[in-house]
């Protein structure tokens, strides 16, 4: 009798196996699927204009009127000291003339600041990015940092589904 229990138990649970998925796997995105789609993404060779947050945010404004919000995953006290701003994909600069580069968030992503033209410090590590709309853009400037950051956490993301200039 208990042979046949433990064999209905066994059999049970291989066709539940095999029959339900498993929850994690319904719920995974395809390998292939980007983080973050391309058309979300910061072009570094395209930025307009930046402003200053405080040292662990800024704002991008970057051709085809396109606006980021980028946060840091640690303080850069520099920020608002340096002149010229870079960009890192992954772990290699971005070459300042290149459009094949884009900036989303990924690991090893940073913004390098450049004093002149040479002084380069040590890049900060970029925790977020997300498109933002003109309005929240223009917002901040003029806002002490808390006010900025409540301006900015309170903006909805621009979507490229949403976004007319996409």
């Amino acid at each position: 009798m208990n042979a046949g229990i433990a064999c209905k138990t066994l059999v049970l649970a291989v066709l539940a196996a095999t029959v339900i998925p498993a929850p994690s796997a319904a719920r995974e995105p395809a390998a292939s699927s980007p983080i973050t789609p391309q058309s979300d993404c910061l072009v570094p060779s395209q930025v307009s204009d930046w402003g200053v947050v405080h040292d662990k945010r800024l704002v991008v404004k970057s051709l085809g009127e396109r606006y980021y919000d980028i946060e840091l995953s640690q303080s850069c006290p520099k920020l608002q000291r340096e002149n010229n701003l870079s960009f890192r994909k992954g772990f290699m600069p971005v070459p300042s003339n290149s459009t094949q580069y884009r900036i989303c968030g990924d690991m090893g992503d940073a913004v390098r600041l450049t004093r002149g033209i040479r002084g380069t410090n040590n890049p900060c590590p970029i925790s977020a990015i997300r498109r933002i709309d003109q309005g929240t853009f223009d917002a901040v400037f003029g806002q002490d940092s808390h006010s900025a950051d409540e301006i900015l956490d309170n903006a909805p993301t621009v979507r490229r589904d949403v976004a007319a200039n996409d």
